[in-house]
């Protein structure tokens, strides 16, 4: 019971602080983020956005523009997933940029503020569009980043 009780707690603090706190929420997408990676299977088959979208809109019902593989960014659609977060689920697009893992986190009728966290040698690129905000989170440079974020922001619309 008492296991049961701390468990109640931890829950109930990791909600206030991810609803209050964009670090927070870095953090935790951070670790979801790497988790993912670790325990997706790749097949290294093309995967399209059309299917991707599909299984986000007929499993969770999300509708969401994924985009897709972009030569230009040099940036390759590997899946989409859900995960949850403190808040509840959130959907997880995978991607890899230049070999490296690069995630794109959909809260749906979530608006947070607009910034760049940099979190446990990562980076958190996040805005809202739509009564959505979104969340791209990877290792590579900040200025690498922001390009394909503003790739991104011009597809999901």
């Amino acid at each position: 019971m008492a296991a049961g009780l701390v468990l109640a707690l931890v829950g109930v603090l990791i909600y206030g602080l991810t609803a209050s706190s964009t670090t927070t929420l870095a953090a935790q997408l951070t670790l979801d983020h790497v988790k993912c990676f670790v325990l997706s299977r790749e097949s290294g088959a093309p995967v399209t956005p059309e299917v991707v979208e599909a299984q986000l809109r007929e499993r969770y019902g999300w509708a969401i523009n994924v985009p897709g593989d972009s030569e230009a960014n040099q940036l390759r659609l590997v899946g989409g997933r859900r995960c949850l977060y403190g808040e509840g689920t959130i959907a997880h697009i995978l991607y890899r940029h230049n070999g490296a893992p690069l995630s794109l986190f959909m809260l749906p009728d979530s608006v947070r503020t607009a910034g760049i966290v940099d979190v446990m040698g990562h980076e958190a690129i996040i805005w809202a569009q739509n009564r959505r905000t979104f969340v791209l989170l990877g290792s590579e440079p900040r200025d690498r980043l922001e390009k394909i974020a503003t790739y991104i922001q011009q597809m999901v619309k």
